[in-house]
């Protein structure tokens, strides 16, 4: 269905949605009388189906015309309700009534499948909303900073020439404080870390060179001299490995394209003016508001 995904198709199912809606308030023809109601096959099955899911059987005729009599009773009460504004004021039914309209515009986006080439060039746009964290593999030794005092950065300073050489499965326990977190973290990402020691010492992390121990790094329990054997700067995976996230994406950014294209098609038949207060009109930001349209 690759005609569906051409501009000048999305224009016309626009326009299909918004005749729809001119249909609804009765634009669409100056002959039939304005009173009129039709009920058809259609509806009559409708309302034959809608009780037979909730009776489990097919509504006898003394039901079926009880059903109709209740589908007039309220077609003619929402008329005349429409016609009296009684809606204007409603706050949960202009809501209400909006989400329908707004409906219109998601109908027709679900109309539209990607090919993988929308989908790569979607992924190519916002590529960077789909970049996998940093990964490290680190060791590190803890300096307890309630215990040593004041002397824990200088401690932790010394350990850092005392493991020069050492990597981080040499440098074994008798360097540094007991800690109940590991001592060592293979393939754990930024936020990983993060959790574990407070963002100060994963934004310390991220700055240090590979295969050396160094620091102090201040973390919320005290400081740390750290060796970071390993780190896989964060990747953007193909659309392969991440359709259903992109697909996902690319619909919802179509449903919200199609939703202004439909608002903008229904502002355009109105002569909008916005009058605003006094005390407001001088504000910058507000000006384009008062301005007729």
């Amino acid at each position: 269905m690759r005609f569906l995904r051409e501009p000048l198709v999305h224009f016309l199912l626009i326009g299909a949605a918004l005749f729809a809606i001119g249909a609804l308030r009765g634009e669409t023809s100056s002959v039939e009388p304005v009173r009129r109601i039709v009920v058809d096959s259609g509806q009559i099955v409708s309302l034959i189906e809608g009780w037979r899911r909730t009776w489990q059987r097919p509504p006898t005729e003394s039901e079926l015309r009880g059903l109709v009599d209740d589908f007039l009773q309220e077609e003619i009460y929402y008329r005349e309700a429409i016609a009296l504004g009684l809606d204007r004021d409603d706050v949960i039914i202009r809501r209400r009534l909006r989400q329908k309209v707004e409906m219109l515009s998601s109908d027709i986006s679900q109309v539209i499948d990607p090919t993988d080439d929308d989908l790569r060039a979607f992924l190519d746009q916002n590529a960077e909303d789909y970049r996998r964290e940093t990964l490290y593999t680190l060791a590190h030794r803890y300096f307890n900073a309630d215990r040593r005092g004041e002397s824990a950065y200088s401690d932790a300073e010394a350990a850092t020439s005392r493991l020069e050489g050492f990597d981080g499965g040499d440098a074994v326990s008798p360097v540094g404080d007991r800690l109940p977190l590991p001592q060592a973290f293979e393939r754990a990402t930024g936020q990983d870390v993060a959790t574990a020691f407070g963002s100060e010492f994963a934004d310390g992390v991220a700055g240090l060179e590979i295969g050396a121990w160094q620091g102090p790094i201040r973390s919320g329990f005290g400081f740390h001299v750290v060796y970071v054997a390993e780190r896989v700067d964060g990747q953007i995976p193909s659309l392969d490995e991440i359709r259903f996230e992109v697909e996902r994406d690319w619909r919802f950014a179509r449903e919200r394209q199609m939703e202004e294209e439909l608002f903008a098609g229904l502002r355009d038949q109105y002569l909008i003016s916005v009058q605003l207060p006094e005390a407001l009109k001088g504000v910058e930001g507000l000006a384009d508001l008062g301005a007729g349209r």
